[in-house]
């Protein structure tokens, strides 16, 4: 969301994800599209998030719909938190 010239979603997701972000408009997508990606999961379904990081609320979802949960990232670190 854009106030006066000043991306508002931009601070909401560094205060949801604890972390920097890049600038945007990107580092704000993250948090929509992950948000509609909710509607989309049903109990017993196998989800597999790719590049997850350490954010973990497709996880948490899964955890609450009974569905199985896999994700998976290449770094050990993301933006200094071990996974």
């Amino acid at each position: 969301m854009l106030v006066e010239n000043e991306c508002l979603a931009h601070k909401n997701a560094e205060q949801i994800l604890g972390r920097p972000v890049p600038p945007p408009p990107l580092g704000a997508c993250e948090i929509p599209i992950v948000e509609d990606y909710l509607n989309l999961i049903t109990a017993g379904m196998h989800v597999l998030e790719v590049g997850c990081g350490t954010w973990n609320r497709i996880k948490s979802h899964c955890d609450h719909m009974r569905s199985h949960y896999e994700g998976i990232d290449t770094q050990e670190q993301d933006f200094g938190k071990k996974q």
